[in-house]
């Protein structure tokens, strides 16, 4: 006695989706079994009716009603992905600057301690000096004209 085929299985043998073992087996047992034969004449006829109907169609009016929700509902969730990721970045800079205002304060103050310590590297330089002998000292007119001083007016060379 043969057992009849599951219900999906007499689908796939009416798909033409059965695989090549067990079609000869579905083939051989519809044949001979009614009630597998009538579920197959079943299908036929639910595909045939399918076919022959006409399928609805949405109208111009409803498939841009269609579209501006889709395009709101994907809108609202850009949003929703905008607020969260300024939250979290928030987040970030407000813990980021909560640390390094700690650990900037425990090495600010060894860091001052040792800048006392030295001397600083613009001790040395002069803190006067004479614009009218440097303009005079260049060597080239473009070096004097750099060197001048622009609120005194004196740049030590004639302009044509």
């Amino acid at each position: 006695m043969d057992l009849c085929p599951t219900g999906e299985e007499l689908s796939a043998y009416h798909d033409g989706q059965t695989a090549n073992g067990r079609l000869a087996f579905i083939e051989q047992h519809v044949a001979s079994c009614e009630p597998c034969g009538l579920e197959i004449a079943r299908l036929s006829a639910m595909s045939r009716l399918f076919s022959t109907s006409v399928r609805p169609q949405l109208s111009q009016i409803a498939r841009h009603r269609l579209h501006d929700k889709v395009d709101l509902a994907m809108e609202r969730g850009l949003i929703r992905l905008g607020w969260a990721l300024s939250g979290i970045a928030a987040s970030v800079l407000l813990i980021g600057s909560a640390l390094l205002m700690h650990v900037g304060s425990t090495s600010y103050v060894a860091t001052a301690r040792q800048m006392s310590e030295a001397a600083p590297p613009w001790l040395g330089v002069a803190a006067n000096s004479d614009a009218d002998s440097l303009v005079a000292n260049a060597r080239t007119p473009a070096a004097a004209l750099y060197l001048a001083d622009a609120s005194s007016g004196s740049s030590g060379i004639e302009l044509p």
